[in-house]
């Protein structure tokens, strides 16, 4: 297989742990069995668009916790989302679905999250595949949120296929307990 470009994702950090900012592409060198190579990009992540993926916990039981859930979610993406971020929001039960597909309106963000309603049961793994699809396609940082009280009993996808597709996403992915 040729390759002719790998994107390398790197942290600087001082000798007392601190990150260093103000770096540019020329401080680094790339090497290859020792031999040189050319880099051919250079983002700092602070600059890149940020993409986030809620991911809602909507079985029934989480009825009591759905208040935090509301105003916790509508803060998130009020407080974090810039004009080049982007967000969606997945509720699940018996099976995911979108409130809102991704989106850069903070607003609409914001009441997709409070329109999440409490009832079923919990397709989980189900719901996490399809909120980490929606990355596949995205430049930028990434970001999965999801917000559960407890284990899957609904989904189709096993925990295994999960797992498998979750390490190959490149998304970090954020849970939130509930109750």
């Amino acid at each position: 297989v040729r390759v002719d470009v790998v994107q390398l994702h790197v942290s600087a950090l001082d000798k007392a742990g601190h990150f260093v900012k103000g770096l540019s592409k020329d401080d680094f060198a790339v090497k290859e069995d020792g031999k040189a190579e050319t880099v051919t990009g250079f983002e700092v992540a602070e600059n890149m668009p940020l993409n986030i993926g809620l991911v809602v916990d909507a079985s029934g039981s989480m009825e009591k916790g759905m208040p935090f859930v509301h105003d916790a979610a509508a803060e998130l993406f009020k407080t974090l989302m810039r004009d080049k971020d982007h967000g969606f929001v997945v509720e699940f039960r018996d099976r995911p679905r979108f409130l809102q597909e991704l989106t850069s309106d903070s607003n609409a963000l914001q009441r997709a999250a409070r329109d999440v309603k409490a009832e079923g049961a919990t397709a989980l793994y189900d719901a996490m595949v399809l909120g980490l699809y929606q990355f596949r396609t995205l430049q930028g940082r990434r970001a999965l949120i999801v917000v559960t009280d407890g284990d899957d009993n609904r989904s189709h996808v096993e925990y295994e296929t999960l797992l498998r597709y979750a390490r190959s996403a490149g998304a970090p992915i954020y849970f939130i307990a509930v109750n």
